[in-house]
């Protein structure tokens, strides 16, 4: 059974990757999410400009993206000193990357494109941040790059992971009782506010957002096996919600894997079957738009699969171009970049007991053990949770 459910995965993987029947749908040219690296500046200097972001707007077919790459490179080569060319060969370089099994001619020309960019705006964090995503899929990182990982973390440490609408005042009362849903009674009357919010404003992606997360919460807070499943599918279906509003919305995309993973990792083995190329097509595509879901979420992607499958999970992985090195390494990455979210820490830990790294697990499972779970703002109800779940794995591979 175990082999054929990773079948199952690979055969899901691989549709998404090199095209399928049930191709994404056309999406907005700018996405609705807090994060300032996904949504580029647009320059309208020279007439291609607007050809290679029509291309690039419909990149769920890799030959637009291939296109739109093409006519970027002239750009940047007729205009040596754009920062915004280098900057967007870098990003489209990074897709190409990923899309392409990891293929280092790509990441290795995203890393160079990055460079340039820096050259011309020394520090820019956009830069920064996608030239690194095209450099961890080349080679570790050092000391002194991950000091920089430190401080790019923590520049953004106070943003707000979702949106945070102010046209209209229910907004506020939601959002204040979905910040205090550590008390469960005040997740489901910010549960009710959503709802209220998304009947009136139905096109709107984030009411959905927030009831996917908010579900996704009371799921890892129940302790009824069949309340937990129910709580975490019930996430994946708002989740849905907003992937119609926005198909490649990074948020959207990630709180569906981890609502329907979590469902899945209680619901076994038949629900992994019947929703292993959903997850899959999510995966890559969050892997494709925003690399700060994707160093945790690969990861968390993983740990619910080495339960049934073990060894072969990474072996489906390596098939797709991402090796256990890899794997490893993008989840150290997000644990530089954001030490206060607990749940990285976690997989990583799964992780490495998973590889036979004793020690490393050990202390990474101690970092959340110790660790303040108040020291991220707006993740605290998550990380107490997570430092539950720490100790428990903890005292099952150590005590």
């Amino acid at each position: 059974m175990r082999v054929r459910i990773l079948i199952i995965l690979v055969f899901g993987a691989v549709v998404v990757l090199f095209g399928g029947p049930d191709s994404f749908a056309a999406y907005p040219q700018t996405m609705t999410t807090t994060s300032p690296h996904v949504n580029l500046p647009r320059p309208d200097d020279d007439p291609r400009w607007a050809k290679a972001f029509a291309h690039w707007d419909k990149r769920e077919e890799t030959e637009e993206a291939e296109t739109a790459l093409l006519i970027l490179e002239e750009i940047a080569k007729d205009k040596p000193d754009s920062f915004e060319a280098q900057l967007w060969l870098c990003r489209v370089y990074y897709l190409m990357a990923v899309r392409k099994r990891g293929d280092k001619y790509f990441s290795e020309k995203g890393v160079a494109a990055g460079d340039a960019a820096l050259e011309i705006k020394p520090g820019d964090d956009a830069a920064t941040v996608w030239r690194f995503s095209c450099l961890l899929l080349s080679r570790d990182l050092t000391e002194e790059e991950y000091k920089e990982v430190e401080a790019l973390g923590a520049k953004y440490r106070s943003i707000r992971p979702l949106p945070e609408p102010d046209d209209d005042p229910l907004w506020a009362k939601a959002i204040k009782k979905y910040d205090a849903r550590m008390d469960c009674e005040q997740a489901f009357a910010a549960i009710r506010d959503f709802k209220k919010l998304d009947a009136k404003y139905p096109d709107r992606i984030e009411p959905k957002l927030y009831l996917s997360w908010s579900y996704y919460y009371l799921g890892l807070a129940e302790p009824d096996k069949e309340k937990k499943a129910e709580f975490f599918k019930t996430g994946a279906d708002w989740a849905r919600k907003a992937i119609t509003i926005e198909t490649r919305n990074p948020a959207a995309n990630y709180f569906f894997i981890a609502t329907l993973g979590s469902y899945v990792e209680v619901e076994g083995t038949l629900a992994m079957v019947r929703h292993s190329m959903e997850l899959a097509k999510a995966l890559i595509l969050v892997c494709e738009e925003q690399p700060t879901y994707m160093y945790g979420g690969f990861s968390r992607f993983l740990a619910a699969s080495l339960a049934e499958a073990g060894e072969l999970s990474f072996r489906v992985a390596e098939m797709l171009g991402f090796s256990k090195e890899l794997i490893v390494r993008l989840t150290v990455y997000s644990t530089k970049q954001e030490p206060g979210y607990f749940d990285n820490h976690f997989r990583l830990a799964q992780m490495y007991i998973s590889l036979g790294r004793e020690e490393d697990a050990k202390k990474s499972l101690e970092y959340v053990i110790d660790g303040d779970p108040a020291d991220l703002k707006y993740y605290e109800p998550e990380n107490r949770i997570i430092q539950k779940q720490a100790r428990k794995l903890y005292d099952e591979n150590f005590k």
